[in-house]
């Protein structure tokens, strides 16, 4: 009597299924692709990424040309490079094959051993949102900065260097800045203790004074000599000194943001030969010369200022910490406010606001860091997902692999090479 197929186990595994969704779902498919995201992620981590190459240039302008190769090459915006969000894919496409066939093994299972399958399909279903949520960030996700001083409103971040807008508008109600209470405050320095001078160079007649600050004082210059012309002198008044100069771009004022010696500029008149010609000299930016409203001529005597100042240094408060209220409007209504603090930012509609930065000698300005990330609530979910196949599996199902001859499962049936 001869032997049919059912007389006995067979011998053979069936020949393993050929073509792409094989391939996917591979072992050593995966493992290329999760090795080669793993280097890439460790280039993204070393090299300068985003806004950070412009900061690198500034203190390596020689390498210039290999960050505009490396830029070619996609490797200064890693994680959002189309060539990276397409390993992601890859991997998501080995991902849902998998998590195909282990819907598929589930049929005609019962007990622990359906419990593992649906274990095991619930953590690649984690793994598919980790990654989809990894790819909506590099997509749809922006990371900016705010720059605004207390009392300040703003509806834009800038991002990469261009203005982003914002569905709301964020007021910078307060900002204190928190020291350690031992101690003592740093004090304004005596009027006595500031020396200031402004330098007149006149190249023309290769002529030079130094003199001290006096507003209003008129005061004559030229060569030595009585038969000097008109030409030859001109006469200076310094009209005003300010401590911590800003301009408002609309309407041209010139005001003091301080008391404090952050930006100190005068302006200084000069008559010579019927002309009147009025600028603002600044002490910090000597090579800056910004002519006043009231300047009449642009001609007469071509004179350059050097304006200095000289502060004792103050002993400086150590910082503890550093605060901004915050105050979100929509159509002119106040929708939300808080005082955010390192480690504790401010959430609305999808933008985070971070407190990143302050400046030691303006006690009223602050930098924030705005993220969106709409990837977060799909991580998260992931998240989720994944401890409940992780529980379904080594807790609620546990139970170890069946042991059986190398190609052939429990069942009888091939056990591909698969993750």
């Amino acid at each position: 009597m001869s032997r049919t197929d059912t007389d006995g186990p067979r011998d053979e595994a069936p020949a393993k299924k050929a073509g792409l969704a094989s391939f996917l779902a591979s072992v050593p498919f995966a493992a290329s692709v999760i090795a080669i995201i793993a280097v890439a992620c460790i280039v993204g981590t070393l090299l300068p990424q985003g806004e950070q190459v412009a900061d690198y240039l500034q203190e390596h302008p020689e390498n210039e040309g290999q960050m505009e190769l490396l830029a070619f090459l996609g490797l200064t915006n890693v994680f959002s490079a189309p060539w990276f969000i397409g390993l992601l894919g890859l991997l998501a496409a080995s991902l849902s094959v998998c998590t195909y066939r282990r819907v598929l093994a589930a049929r005609g299972k019962q007990g622990k051993a359906l419990g593992r399958v649906w274990g095991s399909v619930l953590t690649h279903i984690s793994l598919l949102l980790i990654l989809g949520g990894g790819v909506v960030r590099g997509i749809w996700g922006e990371r900016g900065d705010i720059s605004f001083r207390e009392g300040d409103t703003t509806d834009h971040f800038v991002v990469n260097r261009s203005a982003s807008k914002l569905p709301f508008s964020v007021t910078l109600e307060k900002f204190e800045i928190e020291t350690y209470s031992n101690q003592e405050e740093p004090s304004h320095p005596a009027a006595g203790d500031i020396h200031e001078q402004l330098q007149i160079a006149w190249k023309e007649r290769n002529l030079e004074w130094t003199l001290p600050i006096r507003l209003d004082a008129v005061q004559q210059f030229g060569p030595d000599g009585a038969d000097r012309k008109p030409e030859d002198s001109f006469q200076l008044t310094i009209l005003r000194r300010i401590t911590d100069f800003v301009v408002d771009m609309d309407t041209g004022e010139v005001t003091s943001r301080s008391d404090a010696f952050n930006n100190p500029a005068i302006l200084v008149e000069v008559v010579n030969n019927g002309h009147t010609n009025a600028q603002w000299a600044f002490a910090r930016y000597p090579d800056f010369n910004m002519h006043s409203e009231e300047d009449k001529a642009g001609r007469g005597a071509q004179l350059t200022f050097r304006y200095e100042v000289m502060v004792p240094a103050q002993p400086q408060a150590t910082v503890k910490d550093y605060k901004s209220t915050l105050v979100i409007s929509e159509d002119g209504v106040v929708v939300r406010k808080k005082t955010i603090e390192v480690n504790a930012p401010l959430s609305y509609r999808g933008y985070t606001f971070y407190q990143s930065g302050y400046n030691p000698k303006d006690p009223k300005w602050t930098s924030l860091q705005v993220v969106r990330d709409p990837g977060v609530p799909i991580v998260y979910a992931g998240f989720g997902f994944m401890i409940l196949g992780l529980i379904a599996v080594f807790y609620v199902c546990p139970g170890g692999r069946p042991a059986t001859r190398p190609g052939v499962t429990k069942e009888g049936a091939s056990s591909d090479d698969t993750i």
